[in-house]
């Protein structure tokens, strides 16, 4: 079994007590960012590079916000399974909470 650093917060409205890891492979990394990386698409001129974002940006958005919960969160009041919507679930004021804990966590987003 995979152990890693970890802590429990208690979110400010519901009290849901949530196990996160303190920190992600660069493989998990990876597969957070593959998404978004998919969905960026860069145009040439002659006067540099342009990015433009594909139709499909919002949804890229959405699915490495759940990867990236996914890849931090451990546990929601105990339980380990479907981690993404137990956290989606909880009061928006709670997922935020917890959203804002992963970036903490996340080199580069201080």
């Amino acid at each position: 079994m995979e152990t890693r650093d970890t802590y429990t917060i208690k979110t400010k409205i519901s009290g849901a007590e949530v196990v996160l890891r303190k920190w992600i492979t660069g493989k998990q990394r990876e597969e957070i960012n593959a998404p978004l990386l998919s969905a960026v698409r860069v145009r040439a001129n002659i006067g540099g590079g342009e990015t433009e974002m594909s139709e499909g940006m919002a949804e890229a958005i959405r699915q490495s916000e759940h990867r990236e919960i996914e890849a931090f969160v451990v546990s929601v009041n105990g339980q380990t399974d479907n981690v993404v919507d137990a956290v989606l679930s909880l009061p928006e004021q709670d997922t935020e909470q917890i959203k804002a804990e992963i970036k903490k966590n996340t080199p580069g987003t201080e």
